[in-house]
């Protein structure tokens, strides 16, 4: 069976304004902005990650991520599944939605399918709670529907999160029964996917915000499926976000990309 690689999209983000000053001890949180638009075909198989990184870790690597995963819809229900994963060596969780291990290496995965309206806007708020415990937890912006995704603990020597990351939107499974991961039987039939990412922000020194195009726009990767041939594109957005009592502006993305946007 013939077949082409997917591909991905990539870009990065970095907190550049703080609100008091910043003293390079690492955030105790992050909070990422995602809305899936409608056209978005509503299937598994695609991923819309952001990726933040841990201090002090050593050679247990540094690396997490959260983001949502569109589903199929249930008798005319529409869902989503976040995600927030560790892949830091020994990291350990007792949270009845995560289990040992991620993406086939060490840390723990988490995951929790919920109702979704498709356009809404989400924060997914990742922090610290009490040691070295990590929280990941959902908000819907419009409906005020909050959802918990997982929590687990890090070593000891593992500090606080980086001030800068990266994030994706991968392809990583094809809509259709019968292929390998990670490929699509030909670009025209690339899942639509229509995504905002939002600017990161801390509630850390007084408040912070970041820019998703501070340090590289996105980019597709891993395909000849580019420009017109993965119908991609992107634009950079100015975002007002409320952190009282200041309201700070920050830059995300309108990614683009696929065709397909229902499954005959």
């Amino acid at each position: 069976m013939a077949y082409v690689p997917a591909g991905n999209v990539g870009f990065s983000w970095q907190i550049g304004k703080f609100v008091k000053p910043y003293n390079k001890t690492g955030l105790t949180n992050l909070t990422f902005r995602f809305t899936v638009n409608k056209n978005t075909l509503h299937a598994t198989g695609t991923y819309f990650a952001q990726q933040f990184y841990f201090n002090n870790s050593g050679n247990q690597g540094n690396g997490a991520y959260t983001g949502l995963q569109p589903q199929y819809d249930i008798n005319g229900k529409q869902y989503l599944r976040a995600v927030f994963s560790s892949f830091i060596a020994n990291s350990t969780t007792t949270d009845p939605n995560c289990s040992n291990g991620a993406d086939g290496g060490p840390g723990v995965s988490c995951g929790v399918v919920f109702p979704t309206t498709y356009g809404h806007n989400y924060k997914i708020t990742v922090k610290k709670t009490t040691g070295n415990t990590w929280s990941g937890d959902l908000q819907d912006e419009q409906t005020g529907q909050t959802v918990h995704i997982g929590s687990w603990t890090l070593p000891n020597t593992v500090s606080n999160l980086q001030t800068s990351g990266s994030g994706f939107a991968e392809y990583y499974a094809f809509y259709k029964v019968g292929f390998p991961q990670f490929v699509v039987p030909s670009c025209n039939l690339l899942a639509k996917i229509s995504v905002f990412y939002g600017p990161v922000t801390s509630t850390d020194f007084g408040g912070a915000i970041g820019n998703t195009s501070k340090m590289y726009f996105p980019f597709e990767y891993n395909t000849d499926c580019i420009g017109s041939l993965s119908n991609f594109s992107s634009k950079t957005v100015s975002t007002k976000i409320n952190m009282t009592p200041y309201q700070l502006t920050g830059y995300g993305y309108q990614i683009e990309r696929g065709w397909v946007s229902t499954i005959q």
